[in-house]
């Protein structure tokens, strides 16, 4: 199912469904965004009795909590143990809650002030020290530069008035021999000859030496009023900012008062034993109480159907087991991650209707088994045109390493040999291929040393190798891929291709995102499978552009590829950054959330993906350090975190930068499709790329991503009226 074409909408139809049929369902999904968004949908409707289970309930969004046992089964045991006490005890905690949560409440913003308040003092005294030092470092030079200037004016005019002297003395000298002059001494002075003329000569070189005076003038005089208008910003900055430095002081002082007033009114509180020093502690004991208070009101809730069942529990453990085994009986919607469900004592005895997996190309087999086992039957959702199951890199490092380990043994090469050989089967960025080398042979030696090789991983690895021996030529490297495969190819990749068509149907309309985005995945991705449909249709949704003065059009490159030197990656550790990269994009959300602000536009909601966690991480730390009243930052983070979110704007980092020529094996990842595609596919309204573009289209070890970014080209040639290449932002050049 395509990005956006309702996939959760078909799980909650199919879930209601099945239901109604008098199913009990598992809905599984590897990421705990995934299934809260089908629980948020479909766990209050009418006939669905649903169940939220996770190893930690933390990890469960605060709208769908309400459905983990802790609010559910825990609570109802809870009241029949205390059955006889249970309201009075309820209400009055509950009242407690109340008030101490007022009170809470009240010092919460008071501190928010406080600490926000310190902020603009400490900005102020900055602006304060900033101001007076410019006037210190200028202040003397520039009022010997005016007393100067008065100077040169003072002379310069006493020279206007000797030249004007002289220009009037040229008139009249000119003027009287015109007069005098005879027909032939006229027409000797039309053409500068004779003393006609040279009078004529004279009073135009004083006149020219007097405009050039006039110049002088007008020019000294401009410098000085430039000058004295610096000075005078100078003072009134440093008296602007001691103003305001000490509004901002008495402010604090004033509110530094409340906070403590609204401390002694907490201490009054029973269930506020230590007043919590800043607005962060104080949130958090706002959300336990909230929780507990939550947790008391499902109490009161249900406490009464449960009568008849305390006065026969008679608060015996074994009935209170069985108590917890009927109510897990009448639920007919458990929904739990993919790891989540192993072993989870809720799940251990119970049988399944149906499986539905959500985010199924994101589940390895070995995930997949663990709830298949408990279903009767399966329904995958997904696509595989998505991100691949996500696996930590020592995982497929210790891979590795036991393959390592058991070819030195059989061939009697150094584990440094062996690893370097086993390099073919590694795709990444070549720069980072030093990196995985050294991680493998360390966990070798590591195996090696402790004697796990020999006592547990040896005997199974080479069983392995004699089983393949047959069927393959080299069983070893065999192995390692079948292994390695295992943890990086879902099961739903393989079923999609080997399954007949009347088994499997594939959404094609899509309705979260505007058409010029869709286009960018429409073609080389989807082979042109991927309908939008009219503008008309999706604003009635609230789907449109998002444009401002400075992105005039939804889809945006800004193109590094201009700044050359100063706009390299830089290798970090195991990963890469490029610090101009995350410059342009800090500007970028800064000018978009003032031009939003002055148009008036509502929240924002946006995400900052990059290839390269540091270059997230870099990212997220320069856009920490400023304020925005429009922008609502949802995820800033690698492309694999995104997938089951969505925002109006979204920002892709490339990262990468590179010569005229790069090598085959250059930017791996750059050339990943289905993260381009995940990353792509997460904009409602606006799309911003941020790399060196001419680099792209030199790519070229990946077929399909050569003709994504072609395709990605010719839309920014064609289609100017809604994808647009920017070359110099943020001022540089």
């Amino acid at each position: 199912m395509p990005p956006g074409t309702g996939e959760t909408t078909v799980i909650c139809e199919i879930i209601q469904q099945l239901i109604a049929q008098g199913e009990r369902i598992l809905v599984l999904a590897p990421t705990h965004v995934a299934v809260d968004e089908v629980l948020r949908r479909i766990g209050s409707l009418s006939g669905v009795r649903a169940l939220r289970l996770s190893w930690d309930d933390s990890k469960v969004a605060d709208d769908v909590r309400k459905f983990t046992p802790a609010n559910i089964i825990d609570p109802f045991l809870d009241t029949v143990r205390s059955a006889p006490l249970r309201g009075s005890r309820w209400n009055g905690e509950r009242r407690a809650i109340a008030e101490s949560l007022v009170m809470l409440q009240q010092l919460e913003q008071v501190q928010k002030r406080v600490s926000a308040a310190a902020l603009r003092l400490k900005k102020a005294e900055a602006q304060l020290e900033a101001a007076r030092h410019s006037l210190s470092v200028e202040d003397s030079a520039l009022k010997n530069e005016l007393n100067s200037l008065k100077a040169t004016i003072q002379t310069t005019e006493a020279e206007i008035a000797r030249l004007r002297e002289d220009v009037d003395q040229a008139e009249t000298a000119t003027s009287t021999l015109r007069a005098q002059a005879g027909w032939g001494a006229t027409v000797l002075g039309w053409i500068g000859l004779g003393p006609v003329g040279q009078a004529t000569r004279h009073q135009s070189q004083v006149e020219s030496r007097l405009d050039e005076k006039d110049r002088e003038q007008r020019s000294h005089r401009q410098r000085e009023e430039s000058v004295r208008t610096r000075l005078e910003h100078l003072l009134r900055a440093v008296a602007d900012s001691e103003s305001g430095a000490s509004i901002v002081a008495m402010e604090v002082a004033e509110l530094a008062r409340e906070a403590d007033a609204a401390e002694v009114d907490c201490q009054k509180s029973p269930l506020i034993t230590n007043t919590p020093a800043d607005a962060g502690s104080t949130r958090e004991l706002i959300e336990q109480l909230q929780i507990r208070d939550k947790r008391l009101a499902g109490y009161e809730r249900l406490g009464s159907r449960f009568d008849k069942i305390v006065a026969d529990a008679k608060g015996e453990d074994k009935d209170l087991d069985g108590l917890r085994k009927d109510l897990l009986a009448v639920t007919n919607l458990f929904c739990c991650t993919t790891t989540g469900v192993a072993g989870n004592l809720e799940l251990r005895d119970l049988v399944f209707d149906t499986l539905i997996v959500d985010e199924a190309s994101r589940v390895t087999d070995s995930e997949f088994l663990i709830g298949a086992a408990k279903a009767r039957r399966w329904i995958l959702v997904g696509d595989e045109h998505q991100l691949p199951p996500y696996v930590e890199q020592n995982d497929e490092h210790f891979l590795h390493a036991l393959s390592a380990l058991h070819q030195a043994e059989a061939s009697s090469c150094s584990l440094d040999t062996v690893v370097d050989q086993l390099g073919a089967l590694w795709e990444e960025d070549e720069e980072l291929h030093r990196f995985r080398r050294d991680s493998v042979l360390t966990f070798a030696k590591r195996i090696h040393e402790s004697g796990d090789w020999e006592s547990t991983y040896g005997k199974p690895y080479q069983e392995g190798i004699d089983y393949l021996r047959a069927d393959v030529d080299e069983p070893a490297r065999a192995l390692l891929r079948a292994m390695r495969d295992s943890l990086v190819h879902s099961l739903f990749e393989r079923v999609v291709q080997a399954c007949p068509s009347a088994m499997k149907v594939r959404l094609v309309e899509q309705r979260r995102m505007i058409e010029p985005i869709a286009a960018i995945v429409r073609d080389p991705v989807y082979g042109g499978d991927y309908q939008t449909p009219s503008p008309e249709d999706l604003a009635r949704h609230g789907i449109t552009p998002l444009v401002t003065p400075s992105f005039p059009t939804p889809v945006t490159f800004l193109d590094t590829s201009l700044l050359g030197p100063k706009a390299r990656d830089e290798l970090v550790r195991n990963s890469f950054v490029n610090r101009t990269e995350a410059r342009w994009i800090v500007e970028a959300c800064r000018v978009l959330d003032r031009e939003l602000s002055q148009s008036g536009v509502g929240q924002v909601t946006v995400s900052i993906l990059a290839f390269y966690k540091a270059q997230a991480r870099i990212i997220r730390d320069q856009l920490s350090q400023h304020r925005f009243q429009r922008l609502q930052f949802s995820v800033i983070d690698a492309i694999d975190r995104i997938q089951g979110q969505e925002s109006d704007l979204v920002f892709l980092s490339f990262c990468r930068t590179g010569g005229k020529t790069v090598s085959e094996h250059f930017g791996q990842w750059l050339q990943d499709v289905r993260r381009l595609n995940v990353a792509c596919t997460r904009a409602h309204r606006a799309l911003i790329f941020v790399g060196q573009r001419e680099l792209l289209l030199r790519l070229r070890s990946n077929e399909q991503a050569i003709q994504f970014y072609r395709n990605l080209n010719d839309l920014f040639q064609n289609r100017p009226d809604v994808m647009r290449v920017v070359k110099q932002f943020g001022g540089e050049q």
